[in-house]
């Protein structure tokens, strides 16, 4: 019986060598699996699953095209190419509690008109069939479903391909990196897919629609990385390995790699023929907008870009109040990238408008609403939009931002003090409990004092009434010396003395 994962939950299946279907005794779904007549094949599968259950699909993918030269005929190897390709993992669904596929590398073509689909049919029994196209029509529906909702957005001019979250669920150096360049890129009015801000509000199961439509469309990628392990990444190296098989078949696109405290030489070997730029050099900034420049043939953007869209507004030309109530509904939907391209471009209208600065610290805060600013955990008056807020704005904008930041300054003072509070009260319990614990030790050793001390009372007695039991008088020292260990409890240290002297008074007797 050899030990096989489950394709949807991970779990332990047991399979015969004549099984070509089984269900999963954990998640209750049935599905196809592979003949393993041989070790070396089974620790192939195993291989190969735990890197698609780990979301390294490429890695995977090697290893079933390794089977596949060894025995052609493998149905479930070409089938689970397949699933690397469209990048299919499975999730449960909190409706039905049943594990359900998500897509996350769509593909312009569906899976029933795919080649490997094709080929695992033709190499299946009828039950093995009937499964995968199931799956594929399950898989066919959520990628037209995506592809609907990809079709519908806007061109992007580049995309920024990053880590986000790093050890501890913390924020990578490779995420602010690419937010400085985000912001800079879009300050020269290119529209710029930036998944922290691009995303924002978006469920996670639903990312890759719009992840699609950006590699499609953006004609530059930038890559950054800090280190060799964030550059290689699953979901980092799924972005970028796709938008290098995008260029292959497109040579309009390119892409760009920065890099950050790492050799050059360290960046991923699929990067050799590219030219890195160095984030830690002196104008780095410039010298990737001035390349990306060259790369659109001008110094401005496409036509696709945040600027060429925000030349009219409704039919007239746009003004600042309307770049400036745009933003504000942009910050209602919680769409932030769009919010703050509205205030970049209000702002090179009016560099001093007060209230641009606040809505840029309410998309900074992430804040749908003016009054939530004052639900922020960290003051405002840290931040440059706040000063430049209260530096251009009017009377009443000035006395709402205050206010909001005195909100906010008594909300972690108070904080404080009850964390201090709370503090002291664990310090008082700790103290309370080492007291109990002290007391029950203490109460425990006086206890067995007691009882040494009586248990050598009575022994001493015995041996004051048997005068003429001489070879009992040589125990008297030693019961003398432990009244001794006893020193200082009730008149242990009399009774060692009684003792030595009943001795020395015996041997002057004989």
């Amino acid at each position: 019986m050899t030990v096989f994962k489950c394709k949807m939950c991970g779990g332990d299946l047991d399979v015969s060598q004549k099984d070509s279907t089984v269900t999963c005794p954990y998640c209750d779904t049935k599905q196809t699996v592979p003949h393993l007549d041989d070790d070396k094949r089974a620790t192939l599968y195993d291989r190969a699953d735990h890197f698609r259950r780990s979301s390294e699909f490429d890695k995977a993918a090697g290893i079933y095209d390794l089977i596949l030269t060894e025995d052609p005929s493998d149905a479930e190897a070409y089938w689970l190419l397949v699933l690397c390709r469209y990048g299919v993992e499975y999730v449960k669904d909190p409706a039905t509690h049943k594990m359900v596929p998500t897509v996350n590398r769509m593909q312009r073509i569906s899976v029933s008109a795919d080649g490997d689909f094709k080929q695992a049919l033709s190499h299946a029994g009828s039950c093995q069939a009937d499964i995968y196209q199931q799956e594929a029509d399950a898989i066919d529906a959520i990628q037209k479903k995506a592809l609907a909702i990809s079709e519908n957005e806007e061109p992007f001019d580049i995309f920024i391909c990053f880590k986000e979250t790093g050890a501890g669920n913390k924020r990578t150096k490779d995420s602010v990196r690419a937010q400085e360049i985000y912001q800079a890129l879009t300050k020269e009015g290119y529209k710029v897919f930036f998944s922290r801000i691009t995303l924002q509000g978006k469920p996670g199961t639903e990312y890759e629609p719009y992840i699609f439509a950006a590699l499609n469309s953006a004609p530059v990628m930038i890559v950054v990385g800090t280190s060799k392990d964030n550059l290689e990444a699953a979901w980092v190296k799924n972005e970028w390995s796709r938008y290098l098989a995008l260029m292959k078949e497109d040579d309009t696109k390119h892409l760009i790699p920065v890099y950050e405290d790492i050799d050059p030489y360290s960046l991923p070997e699929d990067f050799a023929l590219l030219q890195a730029l160095d984030m830690g050099t002196l104008g780095f900034i410039q010298d990737l907008t001035v390349g990306i420049g060259k790369m659109f043939h001008t110094d401005m953007p496409s036509k696709g870009s945040m600027t060429a869209r925000l030349e009219t507004f409704g039919g007239a030309a746009v003004n600042e109040s309307a770049l400036i109530k745009r933003a504000r509904l942009c910050c209602e939907d919680g769409d932030w990238g769009k919010a703050d391209d509205f205030i970049e471009q209000a702002l090179n209208m009016n560099p001093e408008n007060g209230e641009a600065y606040l809505i840029k610290l309410m998309t900074s805060r992430h804040c749908h609403l003016e009054e939530q600013l004052s639900e922020s955990d960290i003051q405002l008056d840290g931040s440059p939009d706040y000063v430049k807020a209260l530096r251009f704005g009017d009377a009443g904008l000035k006395e709402c931002l205050t206010g909001y930041n005195e909100v906010i300054k008594r909300t972690e003072e108070q904080r404080m003090e009850e964390q201090r509070a709370e503090e002291q009260r664990r310090e008082e319990q700790r103290r309370e409990k080492q007291r109990i614990e002290e007391q029950r030790l203490e109460e425990e050793r006086l206890a067995r004092c007691e009882q040494a001390y009586q248990d050598l009372k009575d022994e001493m007695i015995r041996f004051f009434n048997n005068f003429y039991v001489k070879t009992s008088d040589s125990k008297l020292l030693g019961l003398a010396q432990r009244f001794e260990q006893l020193h200082g409890y009730k008149d242990a240290d009399a009774l060692s003395a009684k003792c030595t002297a009943e001795y020395a008074k015996r041997q002057a007797k004989l």
